[in-house]
Parts: C-alpha cells; structure tokens; sequence
C-alpha cells in the first residue's frame, strides 16, 4: 500500500506531542518505550482521521536540533553513512541541560588542586541559558527529581567526585551536607548565553569557598556532545560502565563490537540476539527492580500504611485489603507462636521460618522485626542474609541490650551508639540488594532523652541506616520534635502501639509531621485476642458455638477467604499430563487432532 503524505505528517504530529515535568515523576523514564509504541499507534490513529500538530517535528524538536530548521535535511543522507559513535552521549548521570555547569564545575575542582568537599563551599553562584536555569529546584523529591536540579546535581558532583547514577540514588540524595550544599547554589539565566544556543550550551560557575578564595570556570560546549564528542574509546568505556552491570564485561563487550561493524553486517540478527539475552545475576534496572519498589516508594512525599502481621494468613488478609507494605512484628510473633511477651524469647530462625511462609503467600512489600540482630555484628550479618534470602523488604535493627523487651515497656538498657553504628554497617555491608533497607531503631528516648536519641539517629546514618525509628517518644511535641530534626536526613517510621507510650495518631496525621512509615505492629493480635477470648467465653457457656455465628465465618465463607477453590482449579490442570487427545474426521476425509481439557467444578 502507497504510504500517503498526510498520513505521514498526522502520524509525526501525533507521536512528537510529549511534555516533561520536573517534579521527578518516573513516568518519565518510559517516555522511550511510550514514544515508541505511539509512534506506531499514531498510524492507526492518522488513518482513522485523527489529526495531529500540522509539524509535529519542527515545533517540538527543530528549535533543539537547529536555528534554521528543515526536516528535508534530515533524510538527505539517510542510510549513506553511519555516526553511532559521533552521537550524543551523556558524560553525566543528569539532564542534558546540567552539564554545563558540571564541566565547569569540574574545571574549578581542577584548579583548586582536587577535591573540593561540600562543607568548605560557601556558595555557587551559576549562570546559564533559560532551559538549564529552569532545573534551580534545589529540594528534590525522588532519583528522578534530582537528575533535573542543577542545584543538586552540583552539590552531589562534589560530595561523590562525579555525578554517576550513584550520585543521584537516595543515599546521595539524603546525605545532610549534600543537600546543604544545593541550597547554597544560585541558577540565573543569563541572557547572553541564552542567544548562543542551539549550538552551544554554555554555563559560567563561579564557586566560594569558606575561606574566601574564588575559583570561576566557563564550559561552552558539553563533552560528550556532537560539538566536543567522545573518541571511539570513550564511547566503548561509556557503554561499558552503563551495560557491564547489566550484561556482564564479556556480553557487553560482545555487543559494542557488534554495533561497531553493523555497516558490514549481513542482517541484525546476531545484535538482536545479543540484545535479548537476560541480564545477568543482580544486574537489572534500578527503575524496575522489585525489590527497589518500597525503597523508591519511601522517597515520596506521603505516608505509607504497613499494618502488622505475624503469620502467612494475616499477612494474605491485610495485603487483600490494599496495604501498600506489611510489618512483621517480632512481638507478635512472640505473642500468637510462644504465648509470651516480646522480651526476646523469639529466635532468628523462627522469624526467618516466618518470612518464608508470608513470602510464599504475598508479594507485598515486607517490613521484617529483627530485634537486636540476635548478637553481635557478626550475627547482625548472618540475620539479614537469612532474612533476605527468605523474602524480607526491609529489615528494623534496635540498639537495646540483649535480651531485648518491647519497647513500650519500662527499664529497658541500651548498647553503647558506638557498637550499634558498628551493627548497622555490618547489616549493610551484609545486604545482598540495596534495595534491602536497613531500619536503625534506638530505644535511647526512654534510656538517655531525646537529646541523646537524635544524637545516637545521626551517627546511624552515617554508618549507613537507610530509615529511621526513634521509638516510644512520650507526647506529640516530641514526635514533631523528632521529625524536625531528622525528617530531611532519613525517611521516618513511627510505631503507633494502642495503650504504649507514644499517643496513637493517624497515618496522615504523622506525615503531616514529617513521618514516611507508620506502622500497627500489634493492633491485630490484640484485635484477635479480643475476640477469640469473648469466642471460647461463649463456648464454655453455652457448649455450641450458635450463639457466636453472627461474628464468625462458616465454613464455605473462610475457604473462599483463603482461596481454596483457585487452588483445587489449579490442583485439576495438573492431574492428567498431557492432556487426552482424540482424533476426528474432517469433511474430505482428512484427520485431525484435537485436545480437550475438562475442569470439573469444585
């Protein structure tokens, strides 16, 4: 069929039309793959009369690719010469339109005889063309954010050396003097700049430093870019950076050298297969892990709800009614499987059995009660590999002496902040996936006060706690207290026990505060309780359980509940393997075959 010329223009109008933001939503990340697919429903869409931009093409992209753009230079040698390697390529982890002011700061470290740490800096003033003094957000909110905050991306090219996807992940994002550092940069645009581009993507830094020395560094093209482009080798150890984690060295060595001959190719078909081979062991994307879900979920600016659980069957009931995460409290595990107080009677492989058993039932993200770690540092160690590998999202470490007790009851005693830091650098060093998240608890509030506390959170962080969990702070002046303090370092938990020492306050309440996880850990065994105790009074008295049937499921009722007509479904596709065949006649007298497969009703 003859491709049409309005078809063709409808179709680029159509696929062209895409906007970004700058508050870090991820969808961004699949403008790619969505650009693609409109790019192939736009034809569709074209020939059943939808229109689109009359120049989709010119008015989205031509300011960017020329001053005078015309699209019919851009086909001109179409298939006559091949630039993969001169093309654009990033040299750092940000927005194109941050880079400016990244060379030249790079310069300015240069000058200045190394690294230049962010305390020493007193200020960074940026000047540069409108699209890139457009990114001065200096708080952002996600990864994704903080790759569009020139502010940010600056302060964290100091505190790490480069601006790597390192750099930019929570870690780098939270670190106090790094964010510190961002609000001390100033972006202005500066209009002479701004007429230099599309060519030229200019950016004049000048830095401060606390002692007063001025260092000032210009970049007016970016390296990486088709106006200062890397040399064959540079584009190999890029891609090798970016697709060795993914691939392996080997593969992706394998694939550069594939795409370096493809104008000497027969066809793509080694290349596609290089390109569809699975990633190796612990190399897929960050944006697409699962276990990096809860993690990049915490990082939001709203709360998140994780009731507690203590078995498979809770676990299934809270996940049913839509909790984002769960909390498997060591407490609860101690009341329902030993009948006892959480005084540190449970064990690591108890808990760890726990896992297993809730992982094997939901997918839901896992908040798991780890106590003191079960000893020392060297336990710590052993605890998270073992919880890890049962299916824990997250792992919650206190700085109680052992034997611990809950945290909600009196005389509690703490272990030196010195050992505990030393703990919760053990449990990092120890993680297979930092998708893992380390939860640095301290007890210290009931121990040594508040002021204490803060001090004991800080040093966590440093050794590398991911979340934070001041416990039992007595009154709401202290939870706000707490969350001003430590809110901007580390996510915040607060744990909500009904009758304990902190007042119960709602989720949304605690993240007005400044709190990014609220848990109930016990609320459902004392829920539980409640009504298993007033069932069996019932019995007793009246030696049937009639009287009780208003507040019970029957039988019918909780198979439903745990599922067990799917199962028995599921059980009936696996009796008779391979399925019976039969044969028939077809008009003409030719056979044929035919499968069936009944499914008895359960």
């Amino acid at each position: 069929m003859m491709i049409e010329t309005l078809n063709i223009a409808s179709t680029l109008g159509l696929a062209t039309s895409r906007r970004t933001m700058l508050e870090g939503g991820t969808v961004r990340n699949a403008y790619a793959g969505v650009s693609n697919q409109l790019g192939l429903t736009a034809w569709d869409l074209a020939a059943s009369g939808i229109i689109g931009e009359t120049d989709g093409v010119g008015s989205v992209f031509g300011g960017v690719i020329a001053t005078d753009f015309r699209p019919e230079l851009m086909v001109e040698e179409l298939g006559e010469r091949w630039e993969i390697a001169r093309n654009y390529f990033k040299r750092h982890a940000a927005c194109r339109y941050t880079h400016g002011a990244l060379d030249a700061l790079g310069d300015i470290v240069a000058q200045a005889g190394g690294r230049i740490a962010p305390a020493e800096v007193a200020a960074i003033e940026v000047d540069t063309y409108v699209w890139a003094a457009q990114l001065d957000g200096a708080e952002p909110k996600n990864m994704l954010a903080a790759k569009f905050s020139l502010p940010f991306a600056l302060a964290t090219f100091l505190a790490n050396g480069a601006a790597t996807p390192e750099a930019f992940r929570d870690g780098a994002r939270q670190d106090a003097a790094t964010r510190a550092l961002a609000r001390r940069v100033t972006v202005r645009e500066d209009r002479g700049l701004t007429a230099r581009l599309p060519g030229l993507r200019p950016a004049r830094v000048r830095l401060t430093l606390a002692d007063g020395r001025r260092f000032e560094a210009e970049a007016l093209t970016n390296k990486g870019d088709t106006e200062d482009p890397y040399s064959p080798e540079e584009v190999r150890a890029k891609f090798a950076d970016l697709a060795g984690p993914v691939w392996g060295a080997a593969h992706a060595a394998a694939i550069a050298d594939c795409v370096a001959s493809i104008d000497r190719a027969a066809d793509l078909s080694t290349l596609t297969r290089l390109l569809s081979a699975p990633a190796a062991a612990g190399g897929a994307s960050e944006m697409t892990r699962p276990d990096l879900t809860f993690k990049l979920r915490l990082a939001e600016d709203r709360v998140v709800l994780a009731p507690g659980v203590y078995d498979a069957f809770t676990a299934s009931l809270a996940a049913a009614a839509g909790f984002e995460a769960l909390y498997l409290s060591g407490a609860a595990i101690a009341y329902t499987r030993l009948g006892r107080p959480d005084i540190g009677l449970v064990s690591v492989s108890e808990v760890a059995d726990t896992i297993a058993l809730v992982r094997d039932r939901v997918p839901t993200p896992l908040v798991v009660d780890a106590d003191t770690g079960y000893g020392n540092a060297l336990n710590v160690q052993r605890t998270v590999r073992m919880f890890e590998r049962a299916g824990a999202t997250a792992l919650q470490l206190e700085d109680q002496s052992f034997p611990k007790r809950c945290g909600h009851l009196t005389d509690k005693a703490v272990i030196p902040a010195g050992e505990m830091a030393g703990k919760i650098k053990a449990a990092v060093d120890a993680r297979a996936s930092e998708g893992t998240l380390i939860i640095a608890r301290t007890d210290a509030v009931a121990v040594e006060g508040v002021p204490a506390a803060l001090d004991r959170a800080r040093l966590y962080v440093e050794a590398g706690a991911d979340v934070l969990f001041v416990e039992a702070p007595k009154s709401r002046e202290q939870l706000s207290a707490i969350a001003t303090d430590l809110g901007g370092i580390r996510p915040l938990l607060a744990n909500m026990v009904e009758g304990g020492q902190t007042p119960i306050s709602s989720a949304a309440d605690l993240g007005d505060l400044g709190y990014r996880l609220v848990i109930f850990p016990g609320g459902i065994v004392r829920a539980l309780a409640r009504q298993a105790q007033d069932y069996y009074a019932s019995l007793a008295q009246h030696g049937t359980t009639q009287p009780f049937r208003d507040r019970m499921f029957d039988f019918n009722a909780l198979n439903d509940l745990i599922g067990t007509p799917e199962m028995l479904a599921l059980g009936e596709t696996y009796k008779d393997f391979p399925p019976k065949k039969s044969r028939c006649r077809q008009a003409g007298g030719r056979s044929m075959t035919t499968q069936k497969t009944t499914i008895d009703p359960v």
